[in-house]
């Protein structure tokens, strides 16, 4: 268990070195309603699982340069924090919108959420609160997850949760 777990560190630092090290070059044109489709799929069984209720509520035909795993990664880090931390009958929803300019990605769920005072520090690596240590992870999670947003041109956002209840709303923007 415990070498699974350094592995699982290693890769995460490694997938971070690649976020960083990948130019815009690398972007092709994405459709990023059917990725975000797909992963949340991919994520409904585990919600169900958990106990957890998941709505996804995905705007179709979004457009962008992307790199495709990288994004299906960061999406996939914020959907797997809000299925830890969200305690079994609680909810998770996935919304995926546009503006004139940008695509949000928003995954919101009725966990404990993350308070305000850490939520930038949460970003950095290796970070975890006391709360999540008794979760499995590495701390790189959503470092991870706001590179892939600084690389798309974007940011990633936490703040409170628009479910019934508290919780947390991580708000990736492209």
């Amino acid at each position: 268990e415990e070498v699974a777990q350094v592995l699982a560190t290693f890769n995460a630092i490694l997938n971070l070195s690649r976020v960083r090290s990948t130019g815009e070059e690398h972007l092709q044109k994405l459709n990023i309603s059917e990725l975000c489709a797909d992963v949340a799929a991919l994520f409904e069984p585990a919600c169900e699982e958990a106990g957890l209720s998941f709505k996804a509520m995905i705007k179709p035909d979004l457009h962008a340069k992307a790199d495709q795993a990288l994004l299906a990664q960061a999406l996939s880090n914020l959907i797997d924090n809000a299925i830890k931390y969200t305690p079994r009958g609680g909810a998770i929803a996935l919304d995926v919108d546009a503006t004139s300019s940008d695509i949000l990605i928003a995954v919101s769920d009725t966990g404990p959420g993350i308070p305000e005072n850490d939520r930038r520090r949460v970003k950095d690596r290796f970070v975890r609160l006391d709360d999540a240590r008794t979760q499995a992870g590495s701390g790189l999670g959503l470092a991870l997850v706001e590179a892939v947003a600084n690389l798309h041109g974007g940011q990633l956002d936490l703040g409170e949760s628009a479910l019934e209840g508290s919780g947390l709303k991580a708000s990736l923007t492209l």
